[in-house]
C-alpha cells in the first residue's frame, strides 16, 4: 500500500538530506549544525505543481546530482530570490545585492545535472506543468510574451 501514496516530497530535498546525514521530516529539512543553519522544505502538490522553499546558510557550497532532469517536461521555473527578511545587518555591498527579484524560466533552458548548493540561500522556487498552466488561463488573447512563456517552445529567461 505504501507504493500507491503520490510522493509528496521533492526527489532534491531527500538527495540533500542524505548528502547532510539528516533526513526530511513533515516535508522539511533541518540544515545540521556541523553544516549550517536554516532549513529547507519541500512540496510535490500533484503532478503538475513543486514547490521548494529554502532559508538556509550552509558552511560550505555543495553540489549534488539533479535526480529530476528530464528534458522532455515542459515546465515553467518561478524563482523568488531575496525575499526572506535578514537576521543580521549586511555589508553595504551585500545589500545592494539582496534586492527581491523572481526568475521566471522554461524548461528549454539548458539544466545541468548537477544543482550547485550555495552557502547562503533564501529563495522560494516553484515548478509548474506548462500545458497544466496554460490550462489556468481562459484569455482571448494572450500577450506575446505569455504565448511563449506557455507554449514553451524555445529558451526563455526573464528576471525582474
Amino acid at each position: 500500500m505504501e507504493e500507491d501514496r503520490q510522493q509528496t516530497v521533492p526527489n532534491v530535498l531527500t538527495r540533500l538530506a542524505h548528502l547532510l546525514d539528516t533526513e526530511v521530516k513533515n516535508r522539511r529539512l533541518e540544515i545540521p549544525e556541523k553544516f549550517g543553519r536554516g532549513y529547507c522544505a519541500g512540496f510535490i502538490f500533484n503532478e503538475y505543481i513543486r514547490l521548494l522553499i529554502c532559508n538556509y546558510e550552509l558552511n560550505d557550497d555543495l553540489a549534488i546530482k539533479n535526480p529530476d532532469v528530464d528534458a522532455s517536461r515542459r515546465t515553467i521555473f518561478f524563482k523568488f530570490q531575496n525575499i526572506f527578511p535578514h537576521t543580521e545587518a549586511l555589508p553595504a555591498e551585500k545589500h545592494l545585492k539582496a534586492i527581491p527579484s523572481v526568475l521566471i524560466a522554461t524548461s528549454r533552458i539548458n539544466t545541468d545535472e548537477v544543482i550547485s548548493i550555495h552557502t547562503n540561500t533564501a529563495v522560494i522556487n516553484i515548478e509548474v506543468d506548462a500545458n497544466y498552466l496554460n490550462g489556468l488561463f481562459d484569455l482571448p488573447e494572450k500577450s506575446p510574451m505569455l504565448q511563449s512563456l506557455l507554449q514553451n517552445a524555445q529558451p526563455l529567461l526573464f528576471e525582474r
